[in-house]
């Protein structure tokens, strides 16, 4: 047993002097490259990715979707980060307004508290739930089959179906709206048998 421990403790020893010289190895040799190249982390060029752009709403547009999008971007972007405070959300939320929507709160300072009472105005104003979920009721409900063999049609009826049952979804709706879509794809197979 004191052989095995022994040979243990050699083995051990060894992998960690290896360890050593390895990373004193490479961290060497990274620091000739870095002298050799003149690179360093500062000045490898990163890939430029495109900042995401928030639309900005007016309360003037026509369609009844529009605040709904807005304010799910601005959740996405601002209103769910907790990197910034009830009062920096405010301030990003005006300057994303507009016209109506503006005037809807432009007269709330820049208080935490401020913050709910203006995303509550403003859902009042113009987050009217009923009239999106029959929106996406109609888009579903106005959808025509396409022919079976029409691949691209086929996929824009599927990604028009699949958003409007998805925002359904997430607006919770009580019953299934989904039966409208099962009734097209339905009508769509009874179509494509009886040729």
């Amino acid at each position: 047993m004191e052989k095995e421990d022994t040979w243990m403790d050699e083995m051990y020893d060894i992998f960690s002097t290896t360890k050593k010289a390895f990373f004193s190895f490479n961290n060497e040799t990274m620091k000739n490259v870095k002298e050799e190249t003149g690179t360093n982390e500062q000045n490898i060029k990163q890939p430029e990715i495109q900042k995401l752009k928030m639309p900005l709403f007016s309360g003037t547009q026509d369609d009844v979707m529009s605040f709904n999008d807005f304010l799910k971007m601005f959740d996405d972007l601002i209103g769910n980060n907790s990197a910034y405070n009830q009062s920096a959300k405010l301030m990003y939320l005006k300057s994303y307004l507009r016209g109506n929507a503006l005037d809807t709160i432009k007269h709330l300072s820049t208080e935490e508290k401020n913050y709910t009472i203006a995303r509550k105005f403003l859902t009042e104003e113009y987050l009217d739930t009923d009239v999106i979920v029959e929106e996406h009721i109609r888009k579903l409900h106005d959808l025509t089959p396409p022919p079976a063999r029409d691949l691209p049609a086929l996929r824009a009826f599927f990604n028009t179906a699949r958003t409007s049952v998805y925002e359904l979804k997430a607006l919770d709706t009580t019953h299934s709206k989904t039966e409208l879509l099962e009734a097209k794809l339905s009508a769509s197979s009874s179509a494509k048998n009886s040729q």
